[in-house]
C-alpha cells in the first residue's frame, strides 16, 4: 500500500486511503499515459528540466536513475542476501536518489516501488529468477505452421469436366461455380462438359481453376519399374483424325503434350470412349494462373507424388498456389464431396454440412485437417484395397484463401484505431464499418489496423474487409451507452453531499469466435474502455450544522471528470477511469470505475476557518473490491475498483444498485440495450 496523507478525523482509514490514490497521492493522472503506451508522462504536454524539488523530471535524468537501480540490482544479487534483505537494501539505495519522491516496499509481493517527483511509478520485482530454456532441437516445419495466408490475385475462375452431358458431376460444378460468383468471382463461361483441347489452351489468368476428369499414368520406359512415371488428365475432346492433321495438333503431339485417353466418358455407367489427354508438356506450353491462386484436379492419382509430381510442379511453375488432388484412385460420391467441402470452407458459404453459427472462410490446410479428422478427405477402393487421399501440394510456407477471413476485432481507443485479426493475403485492400470505407493505417496477411471515429458514422456496427471482388464475413462493433445515477452523503457530517452521474460508452467485438473449421464456438472474455465522449460531472452541496459552539461546513463546487482516454489526449486535472469486462460464455461481467484528480482541484469546503479543497464529494470507494484490467490496444494493465455486473442473453447490461458499506457512497444504473450485438449469420 502507498503511504497516505494525512486524514481527516472523521474519515475511515480504508476511503482516505484510497481517497488519496484517486486525489493525486500517488501521481494518478499519470497512469493514462503510461497505460497508452506512449512513453508516459502524458498526463502533461511537456516534460520540463527543473530539479526534483519542483516536481518535474527530464527523460534523460530518469532513465539514468533507471539504470542505476538496474545496476544495483545486480549488485544486491551476488551478495546472497535474504529476499527482504535485498528488498530493504535496494529500497534504501533508491531512497537516495533524489529523482523518487516516495519509495516502498511490498514484501508479500517482493517488490520495491518508487514514485517519482513527476508522479510516475517504477516497480522493481524481486520474485523468483527464471531458469533458462534449453536449446530446442529444429523440428520440421509443416505446411500449416505460421504459414503465410494469401487470397488468389486474380478474379476470374473456370470449372471444367471432361464428360459428357447430363453427368452427375455437373451439380458441383453448378453449386462450386455459383458460390464462388457470390463471392466476387467471375466464373467463365462454356457449355457442359467443355474441357475441349481449345478451351484447356486457353487457360490463362484463372484465380480459381478446377476440372473432374480422369488421370491415368504410364511408365516412360515399357518393362523397367525404376523409369519416370508419365501422367495425364482426359480432355473432353473425343478423337478425331482429321483434327490431328491441323499444325497445333501436329505441334502438340510431337512434343508430347496430349495423349490419347479412353475411359468411361459418364453418359451411361457403362459407355466409354476415346478422348484426348493432356501432360505436362501440355500445361508447361499453355496454362497460366494467376499468383496464388487455388487449383483442384479431381482426378485419380492427381496428387500422387510417385505418378503427377512433375504435372503438379508444372501448375506451381505457372503461377498456382495450391494443387489439390487425389493420391489414389477415387471414386464416388467421395469424388465429388471432398472438393465440394473444401470450397464451401475456404469461401465461407455453409451450404456443405452447413454449421451453427455460420463459419467464416478458412485455409484450405485448416480445412483438410478438418476433413482428415471426420473422414471426409479418404476413399478406400473396394478393387485395389489402396486409400485415396485428398491432398495438397502448395508453395513453402503459404496456405490459401478463397475469401478475406475476419476472426476477430479490437478496438484501440487510445489510437482511434481498429485492430482486425484474421486471414486478409498481403495485397491491401478495404476495410468498411457500418458501410463507411476507412482508411486503411497497416495491412498485413494477418493483421489490419485501420482508422475508428469515435462516433458518427463508421465510429460502430458491422465491419467487413473486401480485397478486390472478395469480401469477408461480417464481425460487429457492439457498444452500450449508460448512465449511472451518483450519491454520496456525508454519514459523519450529515447534510453534506454529492450529486452527479456518470456518463459512460463503450466498444467492444464479442462475438464468439473460431480458430479452426468445425470447431465449437469460443465464448471470449472482452474489456474495453470507455470512449472520449465519455464523462463524470459531480456537484458539491449542503451544510452540516453541528451544535453550538461547533462550527458549520459547507460544500459547494462542480467538477467534470472526462474521460481517460480524453486526458491522455490533453492533460488536465480530473480524470474518469471506466473499464468494461464481460464474460460472454457466462454473461458476467465487471465495471472498473474510479476518479482521479490532482490534489486541490476539485470542490471547496467552508468553515469557520475558511476555505480549502476537498475531493470527498467524488468519492467512490472500492465498489465490490479492486480487479484487474487490461488496456485494450496495449499489453498494460489497470487494477480499479469494480462493481460486479450481469448481461442477458441479448448482451443488455442489467440495471442495479450498489450502496457501500456505511451508507455513503450510491450508484443506480437501468438496463443498457447494446448496439450492433453479435448475429449467428456474421460467420464465426
Amino acid at each position: 500500500m502507498l503511504a497516505t496523507a494525512a486524514a481527516r478525523p472523521c474519515e475511515s482509514p480504508r476511503r482516505r486511503d484510497f481517497l488519496f490514490w484517486l486525489t493525486g497521492g500517488a501521481g494518478a493522472l499519470a497512469l493514462p499515459g503510461m497505460l497508452s503506451g506512449c512513453g508516459g508522462g502524458n498526463g502533461s504536454p511537456t516534460e520540463s528540466d527543473g530539479n526534483p524539488d519542483d516536481g518535474s523530471l527530464d527523460g534523460a535524468r530518469r532513465h539514468a536513475a533507471i539504470a542505476a537501480v538496474e545496476a544495483r540490482c545486480v549488485a544486491l544479487d551476488a551478495q546472497a542476501l535474504t529476499p527482504s534483505a535485498w528488498l530493504q537494501a535496494l529500497a534504501a539505495f533508491m531512497q537516495s536518489e533524489p529523482v523518487y519522491a516516495e519509495v516502498g516496499v511490498e514484501e508479500e509481493a517482493l517488490t520495491v516501488w518508487g514514485v517519482f517527483t513527476d508522479g510516475r511509478v517504477h516497480l522493481i520485482d524481486r520474485s523468483r529468477r527464471p531458469t533458462p530454456a534449453e536449446p530446442l532441437a529444429a523440428a520440421p516445419e509443416p505446411i500449416a505452421q505460421a504459414a503465410r495466408v494469401e487470397l488468389p490475385k486474380g478474379r476470374p475462375a473456370r470449372l471444367l469436366h471432361s464428360f459428357g452431358a447430363n453427368f452427375v458431376g455437373q451439380d458441383v460444378v453448378t453449386r462450386m461455380s455459383g458460390w464462388l460468383s457470390g463471392k466476387g468471382y467471375a466464373v467463365r463461361g462454356g457449355q457442359e462438359g467443355d474441357a475441349r483441347l481449345t478451351a484447356l489452351r486457353a487457360v490463362r489468368g484463372d484465380g480459381f481453376f478446377y476440372i473432374n476428369t480422369h488421370g491415368g499414368v504410364k511408365r516412360i520406359r515399357r518393362g523397367d519399374p525404376t523409369s519416370p512415371l508419365f501422367y495425364s488428365i482426359q480432355s473432353s475432346t473425343l478423337v478425331d483424325p482429321a483434327l490431328e492433321n491441323t499444325p497445333e495438333m501436329r505441334d502438340d503431339f510431337a512434343n508430347q503434350r496430349l495423349t490419347y485417353f479412353t475411359a468411361y466418358n459418364g453418359i451411361t455407367p457403362t459407355s466409354r470412349d476415346t478422348r484426348y489427354g493432356i501432360t505436362v508438356h501440355f500445361v508447361e506450353r499453355y496454362w497460366s494462373f494467376e499468383t496464388d491462386s487455388v487449383v483442384i484436379i479431381n482426378a485419380c492419382n492427381s496428387a500422387n507424388p510417385n505418378v503427377a509430381s512433375s504435372f503438379l510442379n508444372a501448375c506451381l511453375n505457372k503461377g498456382a498456389g495450391v494443387c489439390l488432388g487425389w493420391t489414389e484412385v477415387v471414386g464416388d460420391p467421395v469424388v465429388y464431396d471432398a472438393p465440394a467441402y473444401l470450397v464451401d470452407r475456404m469461401l465461407g458459404v455453409n451450404e456443405e454440412a452447413p454449421e451453427s453459427p455460420e463459419q467464416r472462410p478458412f485455409p484450405w490446410d485448416l480445412v483438410l485437417a478438418e476433413m482428415r479428422a471426420e473422414g471426409r478427405d479418404v476413399f478406400p477402393h473396394p478393387d485395389s484395397g489402396l486409400v485415396a487421399r485428398f491432398v495438397a501440394h502448395s508453395r513453402a510456407g503459404r496456405a490459401h484463401l478463397l475469401a478475406p477471413s475476419l476472426r476477430h476485432v479490437e478496438v484501440d481507443e487510445y489510437q482511434r484505431a481498429l485492430r482486425l485479426v484474421g486471414a486478409f493475403g498481403s495485397v491491401q485492400g478495404k476495410v468498411y464499418i457500418d458501410g463507411t470505407e476507412r482508411t486503411v493505417r497497416s495491412w498485413a496477411h494477418d493483421l489490419v489496423v485501420c482508422d475508428l471515429p469515435d462516433s458518427g458514422p463508421g465510429s460502430c456496427g458491422p465491419v467487413h474487409v473486401e480485397v478486390g471482388p472478395h469480401r469477408s464475413n461480417v464481425r460487429r462493433i457492439t457498444e452500450w451507452r449508460a448512465t449511472f445515477q451518483y450519491r454520496y452523503r456525508e454519514s459523519y457530517h450529515v447534510g453534506l453531499r454529492g450529486d452527479g452521474q456518470f456518463t459512460m460508452r463503450w466498444r467492444a467485438d464479442i462475438g464468439a469466435t473460431r480458430d479452426a473449421p468445425g470447431q465449437e464456438p469460443q465464448w471470449p472474455v472482452r474489456e474495453a474502455v470507455a470512449t472520449r465522449e465519455s464523462a463524470a460531472q459531480i456537484t458539491a452541496s449542503g451544510v452540516y450544522a453541528p451544535p453550538p459552539p461547533g462550527c458549520a461546513i459547507s460544500w459547494s463546487g462542480t467538477a467534470r471528470f472526462p474521460a481517460q482516454v480524453a486526458v491522455v489526449d490533453g492533460g488536465g486535472s480530473t480524470v474518469m477511469f471506466s473499464y468494461l469486462r464481460i464474460n460472454t460464455a457466462d454473461r458476467t461481467g465487471a465495471i472498473g470505475l474510479a476518479l482521479g484528480a490532482q490534489a486541490g482541484s476539485l470542490f471547496t469546503e467552508t468553515d469557520c476557518h475558511g476555505s480549502h479543497p476537498v475531493a470527498t464529494p467524488a468519492a467512490v470507494g472500492l465498489l465490490h473490491g479492486t480487479q484487474e484490467f487490461k488496456v485494450p490496444g496495449t499489453t498494460h494493465a489497470i487494477e480499479l475498483p469494480a462493481l460486479q455486473v450481469s448481461f442477458t442473453e441479448d448482451f443488455t447490461l442489467r440495471g442495479d444498485r450498489y450502496v457501500d458499506e456505511d451508507g455513503e457512497v450510491h450508484l443506480d444504473w437501468g438496463y443498457v440495450t447494446p448496439g450492433e450485438p453479435p448475429r449467428d449469420d456474421d460467420g464465426v
